[in-house]
């Protein structure tokens, strides 16, 4: 158990920077390390994985601040292949993409809103 078990405002964000660098090498195992315009078939099982880290990387950019390089590994994913099915992620329904790019968003929401309180 993690410390966000037992303090309730602990935002578990050393758990996201391991998945983070775990997802990175699962990228590499997979073969799915590729070219900039050319994006890769994923199987089901492929896009539930980078759905899953879609998805918490989208949550992880609504409780904190972070730059937004921070997410651009997953930014190649938002690209679609010409044959590539498009699976919603079956804990919430969304397709990846959107979840990438709504993870963007509310990055730089955050960084705007911190902007005005700073000025």
């Amino acid at each position: 158990m993690s410390s966000a078990w037992y303090d309730p405002s602990s935002t578990g964000v050393t758990h996201l920077l391991g998945a983070r660098l775990l997802f990175q090498a699962w990228l590499v195992d997979e073969g799915l390390i590729f070219e900039r315009d050319k994006p890769p078939l994923l199987t089901r099982q492929q896009s539930f994985i980078v759905g899953a880290m879609a998805f918490l990387e989208c949550l992880a950019s609504i409780i904190i601040d972070q730059p937004i390089d921070v997410l651009q590994y997953l930014r190649p994913f938002t690209r679609i292949a010409e044959d590539q099915r498009i699976y919603p992620n079956p804990w919430t329904g969304v397709s990846t993409p959107l979840f990438i790019i709504l993870a963007e968003v509310a990055t730089l929401i955050r960084q705007k809103r911190n902007l005005k309180v700073m000025s």
